[in-house]
């Protein structure tokens, strides 16, 4: 392995599910989530936060094989009783407004009490971060969606919004760096191979939050323990494809094996079949009674009667 492919390996980019849960830990974290969501809600009519009282950021693991999923950012803030969801999405998902969808709901059954009236109900934001193309059709990368009637653009209810983007899109274009959104994806993924380059210093003088994330991401990759914890979840990732891997191939030996006795049983069973209706067919021309046709082959009048016809 060459000394960069090495240097790669040592420094997860902070766009990795480990990595950027890692960066949103503990409560000082909170004027870099208020920066990130913010730069998300630029210029949509939503207003700005402009402070926060609830922060979780947990890891989203895949079912049973307990495989990191995706790294799942909870925001709320008490002033507006509003509440945001902020999901990275590294793997490909192929329902995944479904899965916001749910998320939203999850939020809003999760902060609403017994008793509460409709029009006191929490406002939600979910917003998926994704690696990968998901409307391959539509060119922006950004895209904020709400519930909306069918025949005409009236909204049916302003509880939800949600923000798709797609960071593959934003690749192809070139950053505007005075959009705070821009300036978060740009250091999420470049930007941050080069901290000290002088367009980097520029993104972290405009964002003092961005710049608190990135700090925290340096201490992240310098601490021994976080790395340790993170190249323990890089072997369980190989070790649950490699299992996965391993039960594909024994699984399509195995159908291939039975397959083909089956096949084999099939045949025989199908061999069978013409004998015996070709015996029948020759006690019918013979004349013989029905009775001792069905008694010589197993066949049934009906099958013997639908011969004679």
């Amino acid at each position: 392995m060459s000394h960069e492919e090495n240097n790669k390996l040592r420094v997860p980019p902070p766009l990795d599910n480990f990595m950027f849960a890692a960066g949103f830990q503990n409560r000082e974290a909170a004027p870099s989530a208020m920066s990130l969501i913010n730069a998300v809600l630029e210029n949509t009519g939503r207003p700005l936060l402009k402070g926060i009282d609830q922060l979780t950021c947990e890891q989203v693991l895949l079912g049973e094989s307990r495989k990191l999923r995706g790294c799942r950012l909870d925001l709320g803030v008490s002033e507006d009783n509003s509440h945001y969801n902020l999901e990275v999405q590294l793997s490909s998902l192929q329902h995944m407004a479904d899965r916001m969808v749910f998320n939203s709901n999850r939020m809003l059954s999760v902060n609403t009490s017994s008793g509460t009236r409709y029009e006191n109900l929490p406002h939600i934001t979910v917003i998926s971060l994704l690696n990968f193309h998901y409307r391959h059709n539509h060119p922006d990368f950004h895209q904020p969606f709400g519930l909306f009637y069918e025949k005409d653009p009236e909204r049916v209810t302003n509880t939800f919004d949600y923000h798709i983007i797609e960071i593959p899109k934003f690749r192809k274009i070139k950053p505007d760096l005075s959009k705070a959104l821009h300036r978060w994806l740009f250091y999420l993924d470049s930007g941050y191979q080069n901290p000290d380059s002088p367009i980097v210093r520029e993104v972290f003088q405009m964002d003092q939050g961005l710049y608190q994330f990135a700090q925290q991401y340096q201490r992240n990759i310098n601490d021994p323990e976080t790395l340790n914890a993170y190249y323990g979840y890089l072997m369980e990732c190989m070790d649950e494809k490699e299992r996965i891997d391993t039960a594909k191939a024994e699984g399509e030996a195995k159908g291939r094996t039975e397959g083909r006795a089956e096949g084999r049983a099939e045949g025989r069973a199908e061999g069978e079949a013409a004998k015996v209706m070709a015996i029948a067919t020759n006690m019918l021309e013979l004349n013989l009674p029905i009775d001792i046709i069905i008694s010589a082959t197993g066949l049934t009048r009906e099958e013997i009667l639908l011969m004679t016809k």
